[in-house]
């Protein structure tokens, strides 16, 4: 996946889709932490994030959210694409910073996390949550990625 631009669904700045680097860890442990304090995702170590960063991709913006182009750049948005199987995958850690929620960008790093599934030969890719209330309904995440039928997993 190269950097790809997203123009959020309902607001400016536009904000840039990329594959997480190691440098993004300590970020990407302040952006999931108050979701893993309220049981919206499931808490994983300094350890496991780097291990596993190159199951990340992140969406950086401008980190004053003025558009301005010229500051420094933070993460706003994470998800992960675990391999399971040649045939099973599952997006984790999806979480978007409270100041840009309802601007579209967890659908997008949904979106570019099916679009990989799809490049490895891995659809569909099947979203799981830590918690019924999670912030992506189940029939959302069944309509991004839909399930074969049930005897057809392996």
């Amino acid at each position: 996946m190269s950097v790809l631009p997203l123009r959020a669904l309902r607001a400016e700045p536009a904000a840039l889709m990329r594959l997480a680097r190691l440098a993004d860890v300590p970020e990407l442990e302040t952006l999931m932490a108050p979701f893993v304090a309220t049981g919206d995702l499931l808490p994983r170590s300094r350890y496991d994030l780097c291990r596993h960063i190159k199951e990340y991709v992140v969406a950086e913006a401008d980190a004053q959210g003025g558009g301005s182009g010229g500051g420094r750049r933070a993460i706003v948005a994470c998800g992960s694409l675990k391999l399971y199987s040649e045939t099973l995958a599952e997006i984790a850690g999806l979480a978007v910073r409270d100041d840009w929620q309802g601007r579209g960008l967890g659908r997008a790093v949904i979106d570019a996390l099916v679009a990989e599934a799809g490049r490895l030969g891995l659809l569909p890719a099947a979203g799981l949550r830590a918690r019924r209330e999670s912030a992506v309904p189940a029939e959302s995440v069944g309509r991004l990625c839909p399930l074969p039928p049930a005897g057809m997993l392996r």
